[in-house]
């Protein structure tokens, strides 16, 4: 796999040993591998439960952006996620909910393209000049906007990842006052 790892889907999960030695990764080796498991295993722990959000085609935006936001985010949070990335995106979470929010807002291309430049202000954002010529070769036609802005939230740094889990941190705390537990959720 090119990742840190992946869930196998009914067949375990498989680890990139020499991916994670990145120094994008925060812990130990032995930290790393435990954090990577944990979060491949709870997507097939959903998978058994029968609870993990559909990969239909053509669900909605709205719907697809949910999903990740719940699925990928449940699963970085149990790995208790201690990344560079994870930090920041953590500490700019409002900035992160505001341009999710503002994107499933938008209804023109325009309106896309000025919240997708807008996401692209972080310094950790390292897909930007990547996102950058792409929309600029196409010099502001329409193309497939929609892609860019899920590429964001599944790939470097994966916003989504780590959004979702600041989203399953919050309800978690919630749930704890009122007596519930994560299995409540």
């Amino acid at each position: 796999t090119s990742k840190g790892g992946t869930a196998l889907h009914g067949q375990g999960c498989a680890i990139n040993i020499g991916k994670i030695k990145d120094p994008s990764y925060a812990g130990t080796m032995y930290e790393n591998i435990r954090e990577i498991t944990a979060h491949e295993t709870t997507h097939l722990f959903l998978q058994q439960l029968g609870v993990r959000p559909s990969q239909e085609e053509g669900k909605s935006l709205k719907k697809e952006v949910l999903d990740i936001l719940w699925e990928e985010g449940l699963a970085t949070y149990i790995e208790s996620a201690t990344s560079v990335s994870h930090k920041e995106i953590v500490a700019d979470a409002d900035f992160w909910l505001r341009m999710v929010n503002k994107w499933l807002d938008a209804k023109t291309f325009k309106e896309k393209y000025d919240v997708l430049l807008e996401s692209l202000e972080p310094k950790y954002i390292i897909w930007k000049e990547d996102v950058l010529k792409r929309m600029h070769q196409r010099n502001l036609e329409p193309f497939n906007i929609d892609q860019l802005f899920m590429t964001g939230l599944l790939r470097r740094p994966g916003i989504g990842y780590h959004l979702g889990s600041y989203i399953w941190e919050k309800q978690v705390e919630k749930a704890k006052k009122e007596g519930k537990t994560l299995k409540d959720l």
